[in-house]
């Protein structure tokens, strides 16, 4: 209790501004890329869809669903508006640390690796109304970790073992 009323930052006790705790989660979206194909395959597939099977309202998309494949080399999916559709099966949260600009942090951190990437804008903190949402954690092991090297383990019996004894050719 002494350590932490005196404020004092040691070996034991460290102080560390709230914002180095708190970050910003965003939402990073790639492009949804399909191939089309009519092939007795892929029609096979209409037999399992279940909105089919039902004659629901979803019919259009499972036919599509069924005679569609993820295609890293396909053309972008885009909805009515002309819009990239995001592949939610690529979608990826990032953490960025408070205070840095969301945009920045994508470009220098995302972009290198995903060219094709976004951020998803429409998913804000619901108290500043900014993009991505307001998170903080405390990484313990960053922060007060110290590596110590073990002791080498030294082998008690010999490194070469006997030849053993009657062979049995």
């Amino acid at each position: 209790m002494r350590l932490y009323g005196a404020c004092q930052k040691s070996e034991e006790s460290k102080l560390f501004p709230v914002e180095a705790f708190g970050y910003r989660r965003i939402t990073v979206e790639r492009p949804l890329r399909l191939n089309y194909q009519a092939s007795p395959e892929r029609m096979a597939r209409l037999d399992d869809e279940k909105p089919l099977q039902k004659l629901g309202a979803p019919v259009q998309k499972a036919i599509l669903g069924a005679l569609s494949e993820r295609d890293p080399e396909a053309d972008i999916c885009l909805d009515k508006t002309g819009n990239p559709e995001p592949d939610t099966g690529l979608r990826d949260n990032e953490n960025v640390p408070l205070g840095e600009s969301v945009f920045d942090y994508f470009e220098r951190e995302v972009k290198p690796h995903v060219p094709d990437a976004w951020i998803d804008e429409e998913k804000r903190d619901p108290l500043d109304g900014r993009i991505g949402i307001v998170g903080f954690e405390i990484p313990f092991n960053r922060h007060f970790y110290q590596f110590t090297p073990r002791a080498r383990w030294k082998r008690s019996t010999p490194t070469s073992r006997p030849a053993p004894t009657g062979s049995s050719r």
